[in-house]
């Protein structure tokens, strides 16, 4: 503790997290080294962790609101799906000062209007691109249960979207949670995963905020907006 101490008098606080995070990871790659035998690449090993903090950063430092709403000027960077189509957003966010960890995401139609919303806290993931991993797989497994077909989904992690399309089988910290995604999105209802621009991503966004400050899980199927949805969406 105390060289933690005089290191954080001596360096940045960016810096700072950086070296944990560095040092986090070396530590668990060591681990995997030892007790088993997995094959650590350097090179993957620093993407991950370079992907980690970077994500960390980002949505730590987002400003949370008790009603957020979308902003004009973003919304106009949203693109409706093709003519009876569905478009799947889904995000993920972090409360570091509680390690509260939540997912989300909406389902919308051409028209823009929304046909389901979910959200729910989970257990501290691995990464934050694992967390945004999980946001893909349980909003795909909504698009199941509910029979919904023609789906296109999106995720603003640059990072989780490129591993679940990346054919090697070394998937480095998100495994099978990754391999997942990937029979998932074979299935014939789901059309493509793709990246999005976070500024595009304002309804997603807003429902994982309200699931950081809420621990009730909520899904909602096209219907009448219940009140706090509204303020979110409307």
């Amino acid at each position: 503790m105390e060289i933690c101490n005089w290191m954080m008098s001596q360096v940045s606080k960016a810096d700072f997290e950086r070296f944990a995070c560095r040092t986090w990871s070396v530590w668990c790659d060591r681990l995997r080294v030892t007790h088993s035998t997995e094959d650590i690449k350097p090179t993957m090993s620093k993407q991950w962790n370079d992907s980690y903090i970077e994500e960390f950063w980002t949505l730590g430092k987002t400003p949370q609101t008790s009603n957020p709403e979308p902003a004009a000027e973003l919304i106009k960077d949203w693109t409706p799906p093709p003519s009876q189509h569905l478009r799947l957003e889904v995000d993920a966010a972090v409360n570091d000062h509680l390690n509260i960890y939540g997912i989300a995401g909406a389902i919308r139609n051409q028209d823009g209007n929304m046909v389901l919303a979910f959200g729910n806290r989970i257990e501290p993931p691995i990464s934050v691109v694992h967390a945004e991993m999980l946001a893909i797989q349980e909003g795909i497994k909504h698009v199941y249960q509910r029979g919904l077909i023609s789906t296109h989904v999106y995720s603003d992690s640059q990072m989780a979207v490129q591993a679940v399309m990346d054919q090697s089988s070394d998937l480095g910290y998100i495994g099978s949670c990754a391999e997942d995604v990937k029979n998932l999105i074979k299935e014939p209802w789901i059309l493509s995963l793709q990246h999005m621009r976070r500024s595009a991503n304002v309804i997603a966004h807003s429902l994982v905020q309200f699931v950081i400050s809420s621990p009730s899980p909520f899904c909602w199927v096209n219907g009448e907006f219940p009140s706090w949805l509204a303020k979110l969406y409307l």
